[in-house]
């Protein structure tokens, strides 16, 4: 999903609600012809290095992307010809009650000019793909860290990174890169 298709999920999401007065308003507007302008959007969500509140089913955490390393090297992925490696170095502390228990493959996700990342297996260096998903089985009280290694078109800029709990839509949140 591009930083745009987020932002504007975020603000179709942010426009709903459950609310009713019972009342109708209708509003008239009158088009006016401007010269068109060139807007930058930012990616939404946080600067790289905050700390987020994430709700996952019984498990309140706060997450933190702490670095996106881009490129990432010294990793030995085997990329397809023309992609880079990027790294997203992540801390998941869980507040409880509930044990969290996912996968880091489906949690994280990145985003770039170019589309989405795909995560790949990295065999060395800083961000080595362990045996076991880091993520795994956190319990209360409990931080974790780890890496995950993404496949980027070597042209695309990094936007985001997003953290989606249990690989769900549901209480995602993002980062902002660059």
């Amino acid at each position: 999903m591009t930083a745009l298709a987020i932002a504007s999920t975020l603000l179709v999401a942010a426009g709903c609600g459950s609310g009713s007065s019972g009342t109708t308003t209708t509003h008239s507007h009158t088009a006016t012809t401007r010269p068109a302008k060139h807007h930058h959007h930012k990616p939404s969500g946080v600067a790289v290095g905050a700390t987020q509140p994430v709700h996952a089913g019984g498990s309140k955490l706060s997450v933190r992307v702490s670095k996106v390393m881009d490129p990432l090297r010294d990793s030995g992925a085997a990329l397809p010809p023309g992609e880079r490696a990027v790294g997203v170095l992540v801390s998941i502390l869980n507040h409880g009650p509930a044990v969290y228990d996912s996968s880091s493959t489906t949690d994280i996700g990145l985003t770039s000019s170019k589309g989405e990342g795909t995560p790949v297996f990295a065999p060395s260096g800083v961000c080595q793909t362990p045996l076991r998903n880091w993520d795994n089985y956190i319990v209360a009280g409990e931080a974790k860290s780890g890496c995950v290694t993404f496949a980027v078109a070597s042209a695309a800029k990094v936007t985001a990174v997003r953290f989606s709990p249990h690989g769900h839509a549901v209480g995602t949140v993002s980062w902002r890169v660059g």
